[in-house]
């Protein structure tokens, strides 16, 4: 709806400032104005006595000079007389030496303009000097006119300002006071419950074809500042109205205290906590619903608050019942218009299962190392017992391994005349078959010796480790060619014998399964993901299929056929237990006929080139 507005009667304050000022710069203009006409009339007024003065010389004096050869009175009285005739001529004398020959008017006037003139007259060509003729003009007239003419000119002025001032005023109410005394009253009565339901219209006529001017814009923008105002009001009420339902009906706790320490606002899932009634804790301090312990740690907490410090802690509140409630807080000061601190508000969450399970884990965790510390303690003796028993089986395998190997090379040797090519490949059988027996036996203590042997940490060189491996296997196979890249320079803290066993194993394993490819490439490096530096030994070989991934580390597993590659299936379970004791882990990742890559880890022993 529009609301009109009406014309009142008020103190037209600004109009009136405004005729004053139009008035002080108008008389100042007027004056000026003024001021320079005046002098510029003076200046005029006394050039024009100069001018008649100037007259008298050129046409006075001559007459006056003959009538004076000539001794005639009256001709030289009227001569003086004519020039007291001229304007503001106020006296006139002739003199010789000091007598007066003649002399016409008074001086009744201090403001003068004087001149003498001297009278000559030229008889037979000779000039005789007669005397002289004094001539005095007042100035009064001339300051006369001045004042008259200030005078007419200061009224005509006055009254024009006035007149000027006066249409500006009733003008300036019609167009602009009237309106603007109009916009302040639909301003005071607006209130903001009901902004943008009102709209202001100023008392006049709108034509179409008219343009804004600016009254009509501060209209606009009035009326759009009250339909935001009531648009924000609006919001700002739903907004009120959502956030005391989430207040109301959250289930952490909220508590808001003054500048006292004294309980201003809870919602209801804090009384609950508490057990008691909302109304229960309002007007009561916080340190009513603590003991004596949490008193001291609220009273820094508030300090903090009082510096403006925001927090977030546990803290032990005492129930209604006297049972304590554990919790975990977020507070944070309140500031009022000024700054100064208001209060604190914090946010509760109930977190007493939680420490009371922790508690009981506690509890269960204390059992649980004693029952680990038992558990280890025979699983130490089982691993000496095993221990002891892998070596004497290993001293009970080895005599008939070695009869086995030695009686069938002898049978070999002796009777290779009489055997048949059938029997001498049985006999070969036989003695590899005793030597992968020795290796598997050999592999065995070894990975027995890894689990028992006492890590001695060294910052080992492990680029110069694999180069002594790859160096070994070129020995051993001086026909095999293949290209193998090293990175430099990689650092660990680590066992270097077990280091230098992980090598081997991971090497052997690249050059074996490699043996087949043409320009076989072999790549020892390191990279990192996940911020973690992981080595790695990459190879073109067979590769592996991924399905068998998770087998790859186990005891006895072979990658391939033992009559393609021979092995004991021990070597990847010796690396994986080689990268355990130094806190890492491996891994790795291959494609069938696409070679393979071995990642591991060595913990946070990893040092930098």
């Amino acid at each position: 709806m529009n609301t009109q507005i009406k014309r009142e009667n008020v103190d037209p304050r600004l109009a009136k400032r405004l005729i004053l000022y139009v008035v002080l710069f108008s008389s100042l203009v007027t004056l000026a104005i003024t001021a320079f006409q005046l002098y510029h009339d003076y200046a005029r007024d006394i050039q024009f006595i100069e001018a008649e003065l100037e007259q008298v010389r050129h046409v006075h004096a001559e007459s006056l000079a003959a009538s004076l050869w000539s001794v005639d009175q009256e001709s030289v009285r009227l001569e003086l007389e004519g020039i007291l005739r001229m304007p503001d001529m106020q006296f006139a004398e002739i003199t010789e030496g000091e007598t007066v020959w003649a002399s016409a008017g008074s001086v009744t006037s201090s403001n003068t303009i004087e001149r003498t003139i001297p009278l000559t007259y030229v008889s037979k060509g000779r000039p005789r000097q007669l005397g002289e003729l004094r001539v005095l003009a007042s100035l009064d007239g001339v300051y006369q006119r001045l004042v008259d003419r200030a005078v007419s000119i200061v009224v005509g002025n006055a009254i024009k300002t006035f007149l000027v001032a006066a249409f500006i005023v009733f003008i300036f109410y019609n167009l602009v006071t009237r309106h603007l005394v109009g916009i302040a009253r639909f301003l005071r009565s607006l209130k903001i419950e009901n902004a943008g339901q009102s709209e202001l219209a100023l008392d006049r006529p709108r034509a179409r074809d008219r343009r804004n001017d600016e009254l009509d814009i501060v209209a606009d923008g009035i009326n759009k500042m009250c339909a935001d105002i009531g648009d924000a009001y609006a919001r700002l009420k739903a907004s009120e109205e959502q956030y005391r339902n989430v207040v109301t009906l959250a289930q952490e706790g909220i508590w808001v205290i003054d500048q006292d320490g004294v309980t201003t606002f809870v919602n209801p899932a804090m009384a609950r906590m508490l057990g008691y009634g909302v109304d229960e804790m309002i007007g009561r301090h916080l340190f009513d619903f603590m003991d004596e312990r949490g008193r001291v740690i609220a009273a820094d907490k508030l300090d903090q608050r009082k510096r403006g410090e925001r927090g977030q802690h546990d803290f032990e509140f005492l129930c209604k019942n006297g049972e304590r409630k554990y919790t975990t807080l977020a507070a944070s000061p309140i500031r009022d218009g000024q700054g100064n601190y208001a209060g604190a508000i914090a946010g509760i969450l109930d977190i007493t299962d939680r420490v009371r399970a922790e508690k009981e884990l506690k509890r269960y965790q204390e059992h649980l190392e004693e029952l680990v510390k038992e558990r280890t303690s025979a699983l130490e003796a089982s691993n000496k017992e095993l221990e002891a028993f892998s070596y004497s089986i290993a001293h009970d395998l080895r005599a008939p391994l070695r009869s086995i190997t030695g009686f069938s090379q002898i049978l070999r040797d002796e009777a290779a005349a009489k055997l048949t090519d059938q029997e001498k490949n049985m006999l070969d059988r036989v003695a590899n078959a005793g030597k992968s027996m020795a290796a598997l036996i050999d592999d065995i203590l070894k990975l027995a010796r890894i689990s028992r042997v006492q890590i001695v940490r060294d910052r080992v060189n492990l680029s110069q480790l694999a180069s002594d491996v790859i160096e070994h296997l070129r020995a051993a196979d001086p026909q095999r060619t293949a290209d193998v890249e090293i990175a430099d320079e990689l650092w660990v803290q680590g066992d270097r014998n077990l280091l230098r066993v992980l090598l081997q194993n991971l090497l052997e394993n690249a050059w074996k399964f490699s043996a087949n490819v043409d320009h076989a490439r072999i790549e020892f490096g390191r990279t990192q993901r996940d911020g973690v530096d992981w080595f790695f030994v990459k190879d073109n070989g067979v590769g592996f299929d991924p399905a068998y991934q998770d087998k790859l580390f186990l005891l006895f597993h072979r990658l391939h056929r033992a009559d393609e590659f021979p092995g004991t299936g021990v070597g990847l379970a010796t690396v994986q237990r080689i990268v355990q004791r130094h806190g890492g882990k491996v891994w790795a990742e291959s494609q069938e006929g696409r070679g393979a890559t071995f990642y591991f880890s060595v913990g946070n022993g990893a040092a930098g080139s």
